[in-house]
Formats: structure tokens, C-alpha cells, sequence
């Protein structure tokens, strides 16, 4: 079966499921610390839209490059769903994820792409989850809390 998006080149959803329950099992087993990052591309119904499918894809794609050139070699990234992606990073407590994270923010924010009649940018929320040794997670715990601290972002406009 194909694990990897085809539009972006990242893992796809059932790659990174895969990967999920096993850094979380690494996690728990040796007290190692694993920040889940969530990130969704703000507005991409907007954008698609107003610039059309093939500005959303360029807009998927270039985000897609923007993160595998910003994480290490250990971190893993999958487009998880539509505008969507999801990035493990092993051995990496809150703060130093939350560095990646701000630096992912700002590197989108730079961005810009050639719509139908003029050129625009986009931006990102994200949301982060950190597990610990201690820590009772699971896939979908995980996922769940990392989906709302995205949605807390996206309100807060953080």
C-alpha cells in the first residue's frame, strides 16, 4: 500500500499513524519526551476559491518543502488531511518544539504565491502536544489533544 502524499511527497495519514503509535510506545518505554505538532494552513477554502485548485496545491506543496527543509533528520512529517500536516519530533520537549513551531509560523508567513490576478500569502496555526514517560497516550488521545490545541490557536489567533 502507498505511504506517501502524493501532491507533497510526505508520508500520508496511514504512514503517519503507523509512526505515531511507535514513537509514542519509544516515548513511554524509555522517559523520552515526544512533541506531536499539528499545522493547518488558514483559509485554503479561501484560497482555493479565489486562486483556484492549482494555487492550493502550489500553496500544499510549498509548505510541504518549507517543513522538510526546517525539521531534523529524526523528525517525521506526513500531510495528514487536506490542508493538514503532522510532524513528530522525537526526543523533543514543549519549548524546543514550540521554537520549530514559531519558526514554521514565521517562515509561511514569508511566503508568497501567484494567484488568478495578484500574488498573496497564507498562514499557519499549530498546535503541540509533548508525551512523557508517565504520560497514559495513545494514537488517538494524542491526536485528539493535538487537534485541540489547534483549535485553541486558531481561536486565540496564536
Amino acid at each position: 500500500m502507498n505511504r506517501e502524499d502524493q501532491l507533497t511527497d510526505l508520508g500520508n495519514r496511514k504512514f503517519i499513524m503507523e509512526r505515531l503509535e511507535g514513537e509514542i510506545e519509544r516515548a513511554v518505554r524509555y522517559d523520552a519526551p515526544l512533541t506531536v505538532v499539528l499545522l493547518d494552513v488558514d483559509g485554503m477554502t479561501h484560497v482555493n476559491d479565489t486562486h483556484g485548485r492549482e494555487a492550493g496545491d502550489q500553496v500544499l506543496q510549498a509548505v510541504a518543502e518549507m517543513i522538510k527543509s526546517q525539521i531534523r533528520g529524526t523528525d517525521v512529517a506526513a500531510r495528514y488531511d487536506g490542508e493538514e500536516f503532522v510532524i513528530l519530533c522525537p526526543h523533543t520537549d514543549r519549548p524546543n518544539a514550540q521554537f520549530l513551531a514559531e519558526r514554521l509560523r514565521r517562515r509561511v508567513a514569508e511566503m508568497t504565491f501567484n494567484g488568478r490576478e495578484e500574488e498573496f500569502g497564507v498562514t499557519i496555526s499549530l498546535g503541540l502536544v509533548t508525551v512523557k514517560g508517565d504520560d497514559e497516550a495513545d494514537v488517538e488521545s494524542v491526536l485528539a489533544a493535538a487537534e485541540q490545541a489547534l483549535e485553541s490557536a486558531k481561536m486565540g489567533g496564536a
